[in-house]
């Protein structure tokens, strides 16, 4: 089995560990930090294992390295090779401790046996998972088939029989083992059998949430955009609030919900309601996915954990007539004095951004094969399907027509100055590279200004407004949702989604926004 290299510098490191969730538990080691002068001092890190299934492709291990208060380092994933679980979790012990190698790495019978009795002091301090020995049962089953010597064999049965000791909880005879006071055949016939116990595997709220962005990954159920943006939210954003309240590494079934309280009076010092609640809403689906995997004991403790917002909601969207004096302003009166090769661009971006209601990023990153024609219908393909190119969501891919006159778009002008004077079908149409292709703070300080001097235009507007401002339109002009639905990039209703799902053909979409 072939393992990338990352894993087996982190795996240098791995001194043991302790069980959690069978699909994410972790192990401690001291790393020495090179950063500082003194060679003694060390960090506590962490590496979170987690098992995870991608369907067709089978089972797969992800690691993380964790440091200080839970902030991710590195990662690296492996292919297990397998689409049985029981197989890929044999296999993932394999990977993490070597067992098949440590077999025949062995000086003589001394050092043999001189490992079994560290590995029974672990089983001793640690609880692991049922399939933790069914696995290690197993690969080493496989290993005593292709060992060569007397030693490796009875290095296997030895290792064989500790296992079943800790499967069983005989904890006299693993202490036996571990001051090495009896052999152990002499331990398995002199013990009293046990009843075998299963502890309640545990996993604490850094753990949850690293399993739960690995298993929205694996299932593509979230865009690298959104993922983007999810990971600042969970893994900053939440780990820092329950890390300041002290419950990051605490059991999540011993979390109450008056300690989420706590986390969200904390996120409300510096939160504002509506974020806060969107916060509150990812712990709720945390708890939910951790009911989902059976890793709660009792009932959710995340329960109506928003809070209501009295704050009035902000109308974001911008008039009709404003919005009209708005583009022509920045066609006909805004001048940008910067040289960048972008600036005589920014009107068409504000023009298609008012004509389209796409996201400025949507917008931004249009290449010149995005701009297209179908029965003579120009429209622009909103997708991914450029390097570097990103999406909010599944949904967000869509085509949009581009409708001659609205907002006094010239779609000839358009395509003769823009579109046709690109070089390349992969170059950006406003010309903006990679570095260049966010300029958000450019935008606000255009809206800013012009808020300033005129004092008609809405003093909330910003240039998302222009999206609420198409929704907006398209409600009063009587559009049916389903096609604004389209426009937009939303994720349709359930009727919507179940009896229209071949979607809006491009010259009817043409034809009513028209």
């Amino acid at each position: 089995m072939t393992t990338q290299s990352p894993l087996e510098r982190e795996l240098g490191h791995h001194k043991g560990h302790q069980s959690g969730h069978l699909a994410a538990f972790n192990t401690h080691y001291g790393k020495t930090n090179s950063y500082h002068s003194d060679s003694h001092t060390t960090e506590k890190t962490c590496i979170y294992f987690s098992i995870l299934n991608r369907g067709s492709k089978g089972f797969y291990m992800r690691l993380s390295h964790r440091g200080h208060k839970g902030i991710h380092l590195s990662s690296c994933t492996i292919s297990l090779r397998t689409n049985r679980r029981n197989v890929a979790m044999s296999n993932s012990e394999y990977l993490k401790d070597a067992l098949l190698q440590q077999a025949g790495s062995f000086i003589d019978f001394d050092e043999m046996r001189a490992y079994i009795r560290s590995f029974a002091k672990e089983l001793l301090t640690t609880s692991k998972p049922d399939w933790f020995y069914k696995g290690h049962l197993m690969v080493a089953q496989e290993a005593q088939q292709s060992a060569t010597s007397i030693e490796q064999h009875e290095f296997l049965n030895r290792y064989k029989q500790t296992l079943t000791l800790a499967q069983n909880q005989q904890h006299e005879p693993l202490m036996a083992i571990s001051n090495d006071n009896l052999s152990l055949t002499e331990s398995m016939t002199t013990s009293n059998t046990q009843p075998m116990i299963k502890k309640k595997e545990t996993i604490n709220m850094v753990q949850l949430i690293d399993t739960y962005i690995n298993e929205k990954i694996a299932n593509n159920e979230w865009s690298a955009k959104t993922l983007e943006n999810r990971k600042t939210s969970f893994r900053v954003t939440l780990i820092q609030s329950f890390t300041a309240c002290e419950l990051h590494e605490t059991d999540i079934n011993a979390i109450t919900r008056n300690d989420l309280i706590r986390v969200r009076d904390t996120l409300a010092e510096k939160l504002k309601t509506s974020t806060l609640n969107s916060r509150m809403s990812d712990i709720t689906s945390l708890f939910s996915y951790a009911d989902m995997c059976q890793l709660l004991t009792n009932k959710s403790p995340a329960i109506k954990l928003n809070i209501k917002d009295k704050n009035k909601a902000v109308d974001k969207h911008i008039p009709e007539g404003e919005l009209n004096k708005f583009v022509q302003y920045m066609h006909n009166d805004y001048k940008h004095n910067s040289k960048q090769d972008f600036a005589p661009y920014l009107k068409w971006v504000v023009s298609l951004a008012a004509i389209t209601g796409a996201r400025q990023a949507e917008i931004l990153q249009l290449r010149k094969a995005d701009i297209r024609t179908i029965d003579d219908v120009v429209y622009i393909s909103i997708n991914a399907e450029h390097e570097g190119n990103t999406l909010k969501n599944a949904t967000s891919e869509r085509c949009v027509p581009l409708i001659d006159g609205a907002y006094g778009f010239n779609l000839q002008h358009f395509m003769k100055d823009v579109v046709s004077t690109c070089q390349d079908n992969s170059d950006y149409i406003f010309r903006l590279t990679q570095a260049t292709r966010s300029i958000t703070q450019l935008f606000s300080k255009v809206f800013k200004r012009y808020k300033e001097n005129n004092e008609s235009f809405p003093k909330t507007a910003t240039f998302h407004s222009l999206r609420h401002s198409m929704s907006t339109l398209c409600l009063n002009k009587g559009m049916p949702e389903a096609f604004t639905g389209k426009l937009l990039g939303h994720a349709q209703s359930i009727t919507y989604g179940r009896y229209g799902s071949s979607g809006v053909d491009m010259v009817t979409l043409h034809d009513e926004l028209k």
